[in-house]
């Protein structure tokens, strides 16, 4: 009954998606990305997943930063490079 009344109305917390797996975040982005694009919806189910949208884009950003490259978002184009990428500098020093 909560969680119906959550998604309904939408939660006074941000929820926490640091243990779901990237693959599972990426569905739930495009699902709702999705929903939000439909002009029936009602407004406070939208803001919702609005607002939950926008966390799971933070989530994926913070592990496309770490070096995950499975998730990056055509949305993080021009930002940072996965850590993987990055230059490092590996010269043994005596």
């Amino acid at each position: 009954m909560v969680c119906v009344l959550c998604g309904l109305l939408g939660c006074a917390t941000a929820p926490d998606f640091r243990h779901t797996t990237t693959a599972e975040l990426r569905l739930r982005w495009g699902q709702d990305a999705e929903f939000i694009n439909r002009p029936y919806e009602p407004s406070l189910a939208r803001q919702h997943r609005t607002h939950e949208k926008e966390v799971i884009e933070h989530e994926l950003l913070r592990r496309y930063e770490a070096g995950e490259t499975n998730a990056y978002l055509a949305i993080f184009q021009g930002q940072i490079s996965p850590a993987t990428t990055r230059s490092v500098d590996v010269r043994v020093h005596p």
